[in-house]
């Protein structure tokens, strides 16, 4: 009997990630599922589990992807292949924001991380900036964009850099800090990282552990990023300017947006609300 409720609380856990993804009509991969389970559990165990689940028909398991339902899959399937392709095209117009010297690294986010992409998704993206130049790196990245856009070069207009963090200020803040977050943060599909930041990122937010304990994140040469003095975020007159302006422009717009400390968070929909019942 033990084994029995041993292996139910497994299937209960493998539920909840399959359950989780079918919120965005997604079928997560295999790897996927492993590393968002709510328990540890050793990778050879869990696919042994997997094969056992799908023999008696409580998920099914095809093209290295989990669900309860085939029709899941198969638009999954049908979204990575669109994803993909627009990927390959995003990809080196993404490479020209790198060489904004302040920018620290860009990753996609959202749904494009997963590699899935409806008709008219955007490509939604996280920054890192240099610290103390959060809004003139967001200045230059938007000036960039604007420019690219009117050369019609695409996917330019369909850019959403909606989340910059600088350094030192890495760590999410505590009313984030929750599963849907903690997915963002490991989803994110890496297209400039300078100097290994993403991995300062992580470790900044290890917090992400008590949700997804399979998760390993790499602790050794982590640059100090307490190093730097919170005085670091009272800064220069270019950089009060190009806040200034810019605040003025989301206001004008009506566009969201959270200003936590060396933070800068925009919102267009706010999932976080949405996927109460998963937190």
């Amino acid at each position: 009997m033990p084994n029995v409720k041993i292996k139910s609380d497994y299937f209960n856990s493998i539920s909840k990630v399959i359950t989780y993804y079918e919120f965005f009509g997604y079928a997560p991969s295999i790897s996927e599922t492993h590393k968002f389970l709510n328990c540890n559990i050793p990778k050879p165990k869990f696919l042994q589990l997997i094969k056992g689940f799908a023999k008696k028909k409580k998920i099914i398991v095809s093209n290295n992807r989990i669900a309860f339902s085939s029709k899941i899959i198969k638009r999954s399937l049908d979204q990575e292949f669109r994803a993909n392709r627009l990927l390959k095209q995003a990809k080196p117009l993404l490479k020209l924001f790198s060489f904004i010297p302040t920018l620290r690294l860009i990753g996609i986010s959202g749904s494009l991380s997963m590699n899935q992409l409806k008709k008219n998704d955007d490509f939604d993206l996280f920054v890192i900036t240099k610290g103390r130049y959060i809004w003139m790196t967001r200045f230059a990245v938007l000036v960039l964009k604007k420019f690219l856009s009117y050369l019609m070069i695409y996917p330019a207009g369909r850019l959403c850099f909606n989340l910059f963090f600088s350094q030192p200020f890495l760590t999410v803040p505590k009313n984030k800090q929750n599963l849907y977050i903690g997915h963002e943060i490991l989803q994110l599909k890496i297209i400039t990282d300078k100097d290994k930041i993403y991995d300062d990122f992580l470790y900044s937010n290890k917090w992400i552990k008590k949700f997804f304990p399979n998760v390993h994140i790499i602790t050794d040469k982590i640059k100090n990023n307490a190093s730097f003095s919170e005085r670091s975020i009272h800064t220069h007159g270019v950089e009060l300017l190009a806040r200034k302006i810019q605040i003025w422009w989301l206001k004008k717009t009506g566009y969201r947006y959270k200003e936590h400390l060396g933070q800068i968070w925009l919102f267009q929909e706010d999932f976080q609300d949405r996927i109460k019942k998963f937190l």
